[in-house]
């Protein structure tokens, strides 16, 4: 994994102290001096605040230093929420285990804790308002949907902030033991989920929850918003069923939105050729955000976000009539060879734009990156078919770079506008295509072309002193069906080794996946 830093926002205040003293149960809004009272809401009051009368708060408030929960608080999750009032943690440390034990719990739980926390905006609320709130408008959320084979559907959420913790489990139909099992399975990759994106410093790791058991469960859904104190919040938002994967993450850097189309499972490649693709995307994201000057944990975040979500392999079906279909039409290793791999996806980056010169506002530092790959497959059998994979990439940005020998520090001051600034439009297309007719591949192509234009302005002393506008494109077409109609027509008696099969393959799949041409950006 790596680190997430620009999303990353400042260090969260701790959690407020609570002594070390007996408690004692009341009513939630009697008097503070009505012991052994049992209703749905508690109170639990130091022994300060029970010695001293002026503890009451008027019209029948908890005193300012009580914690008031939803229920009795004698279970082990309750005590697990309690006592991250007293650990002084960050949002990580306060998720820590919660989400373990609500999907081990099995059946509907709820509770609140709203805790002492004098001079907040709820400290003068009701109790029952207090804890209604930290289950609908929390500062810091986190819901998990799953909707399992049996049509039950169940969510789990936890919400907090300064002054409490919420916690909610809740199932539309009563969980088998089985199904109760496959919850127990998600705990870990959820936790692991959880921390890494919470830390002090977000990172990605979702391949726990990645690894679900697709013969429980038909969806899954996560969303993490969290307070980021004084900046843009960061929320991350998790979608898994048959037909995608989709992830959306916002905050101060940018956004970031990523859709795979796993119902196409035929395209899939075996492990190693998907391994390979994943390298080879990685490294064209990295040239796309150094020839864009993207921040690069942003680009990290792509990366490791691409290669979360394709490296499981989908393993949800699209039922017996998708089966048939994969039956009658599988890819043969020479099909393979012509595409990425990968399932098909869609790619939306933007970087939050700067404007780091006061004297030309109208110059926008930005950044914003697009790709995407489609593959249809036509005809009903392999008498006749048509496969078709096309990948696209379009970059957009702009961004200052100081003059050689110079620090770029843009302020009002004439002196410090030594410096260019940039425009660059790139853009990519590639289209490989094999084709069939009456049991013969009539035809293998590989086509790539691409454009780009970057233009540079040149101040010094704020005085424009150049202006160069570069335009390139190129373009090429590759025929290999004289490369891979000899593998089609292969007998098994052939000459053709194995070995040297292997090695014609990857020499195909290795032109689909080539780089950009030398100085193309994308």
């Amino acid at each position: 994994m790596s680190s997430i830093n620009g999303l990353a926002g400042p260090a969260r205040a701790p959690w407020p102290a609570q002594q070390n003293t007996a408690p004692q149960t009341v009513p939630a809004g009697a008097s503070t001096n009505t012991p052994n009272a049992s209703p749905a809401s508690v109170v639990r009051l130091s022994a300060a605040a029970l010695a001293a009368e002026a503890g009451q708060m008027p019209d029948g408030l908890p005193a300012a230093d009580a914690t008031v929960w939803e229920r009795a608080d004698g279970d082990a999750i309750s005590t697990l929420m309690a006592s991250k009032q007293q650990a002084f943690s960050r949002y990580g440390s306060v998720l820590q285990g919660l989400g373990a034990a609500l999907l081990t719990a099995g059946s509907d739980y709820s509770q609140a804790a709203a805790w002492p926390r004098p001079g907040s905006a709820s400290a003068a609320l009701a109790p029952a308002a207090r804890l209604a709130g930290l289950h609908t408008q929390a500062s810091n959320q986190v819901s998990l949907n799953l909707g399992l084979r049996s049509g039950t559907q169940v969510s789990l959420f936890i919400g907090h902030q300064s002054d409490g913790l919420a916690v909610r489990f809740e199932s539309s139909a009563a969980l088998d033991e089985q199904e109760r099992a496959a919850l127990a399975g998600l705990a870990e990759g959820f936790e692991q989920a959880l921390a890494a994106w919470t830390a002090d410093t977000p990172t990605l790791d979702l391949a726990g929850l990645l690894a679900y058991d697709a013969k429980a469960f038909s969806s899954l859904s996560l969303r993490i918003d969290q307070d980021q104190l004084g900046s843009t919040d960061l929320s991350l938002q998790l979608d898994i069923d048959a037909k995608q994967r989709k992830l959306s993450v916002d905050g101060a850097s940018g956004k970031l939105e990523l859709r795979l189309d796993t119902a196409q499972q035929q395209i899939l490649g075996s492990p190693a050729q998907r391994e390979k693709a994943l390298a080879a995307y990685a490294q064209r994201f990295a040239q796309a955000g150094d020839a864009g000057r993207a921040d690069k944990p942003l680009i990290t975040l792509l990366q490791d976000a691409f290669t979360q979500l394709n490296r499981s392999a989908p393993t949800q079906t699209g039922g017996a009539a998708y089966e048939r279909l994969l039956a009658a039409m599988p890819l043969a290793d020479h099909d393979q060879a012509m595409l990425s791999g990968l399932a098909d996806f869609q790619i939306d980056l933007v970087q939050a734009s700067r404007r780091p010169n006061p004297r030309r506002p109208d110059e926008v530092n930005r950044f914003s990156y697009q790709a995407s790959q489609q593959t249809e497959i036509e005809g009903r059998d392999n008498a006749k078919r048509t496969i078709t994979q096309q990948r696209h990439h379009k970059l957009e940005a702009s961004y200052h770079q100081p003059l050689a020998g110079s620090k770029l520090m843009l302020d009002d001051n004439p002196a410090s506008q030594y410096y260019t600034f940039h425009r660059v439009e790139a853009e990519s297309e590639s289209r490989a295509q094999i084709r069939y007719a009456d049991h013969l591949m009539v035809a293998a192509s590989l086509q790539q072309q691409g454009s780009q234009r970057h233009e540079i302005t040149e101040y010094q002393h704020g005085v424009r002193t150049q202006h160069t506008v570069t335009p390139n494109r190129y373009g090429w077409v590759k025929d290999l069906l004289a490369t891979l109609k000899p593998l089609y027509e292969e007998k098994a008696d052939s000459d053709i080794e194995s070995a040297a099969r292997e090695a014609v393959l990857a020499r195909v799949n290795a032109q689909v996946l080539a780089a950009p041409e030398p100085g193309f950006m994308v």
